[in-house]
């Protein structure tokens, strides 16, 4: 009877260690997006106030990049769902649990490959989390019933860059994909094929050889290390 009840005892207090972790992450993630919804509001009013203040450009991101030198640009949907510095390191982990501020933060930031020489390579991956309550790249996950928002810009401070989403599908974790491999519109191509082929949103487009690809990829949970791509083709520059 003994040896029973100390193991009904030792359950009893692993599960109570469990769902005290589970509560402990819990608020931590709480704590953590308001920190970085705040963080994100400071930017992007710091980058219109130093600039012309039009929600379509305008920003001055010089002002970011003496609190982050890795800002090279601004990313949005028509929405207003996505709305967030982008940024790029020397390695593709930097800002997986760090903030575009430069802080520690479990929502990261959005992230161009850090394989990406700019945002005029053929072949753009630009990274984010998929967070519940739509931060960050959560709101992606709508092309999987019905798209929000088909068309993203991307402001450089000098230039906006439009691109309108043609093709989503989801592909395994493990496809390694490294974007300085797809110079040429044969490699892009069979990109293209291989994400129809998985597609969850395909309304039929013809990619043609001149088509820039700007890639959106974040997590998505059906099953263990899935990734979910939103591929963009650029209209307007």
């Amino acid at each position: 009877m003994k040896g029973k009840r100390l193991i009904i005892n030792s359950l009893i207090i692993l599960v109570a260690i469990f769902f005290a972790y589970k509560t402990l992450s819990y608020l931590r993630l709480q704590v953590d997006e308001k920190k970085s919804m705040e963080a994100y509001s400071g930017l992007r009013t710091q980058a219109l106030s130093k600039g012309s203040g039009s929600q379509d450009g305008g920003l001055d991101l010089t002002s970011l990049r003496a609190i982050n030198p890795d800002i090279f640009a601004w990313i949005r949907s028509q929405d207003g769902a996505i709305d967030y510095p982008l940024v790029q390191a020397g390695d593709n982990d930097r800002y997986l649990h760090t903030g575009a501020n430069g802080e520690r933060n479990a929502l990261g930031a959005i992230f161009m490959d850090y394989r990406n020489g700019s945002l005029e390579d053929p072949f753009i991956l630009i990274y984010g989390h998929m967070m519940k309550n739509d931060l960050m790249f959560g709101s992606l996950k709508s092309f999987k019933t019905q798209p929000k928002s088909l068309e993203f810009y991307l402001d450089t401070g000098d230039k906006t860059i439009k691109t309108r989403a043609v093709l989503a599908g989801i592909l395994s974790g493990e496809t390694i994909l490294d974007p300085r491999d797809f110079s040429t519109y044969e490699k892009r191509q069979d990109f293209y094929r291989l994400l129809q082929k998985e597609a969850v949103y395909d309304p039929g487009y013809d990619l043609q050889p001149q088509d820039q690809i700007i890639n959106l990829v974040t997590c998505t949970y059906e099953r263990a290390n899935l990734r979910l791509f939103i591929l963009t083709v650029v209209e307007e520059s």
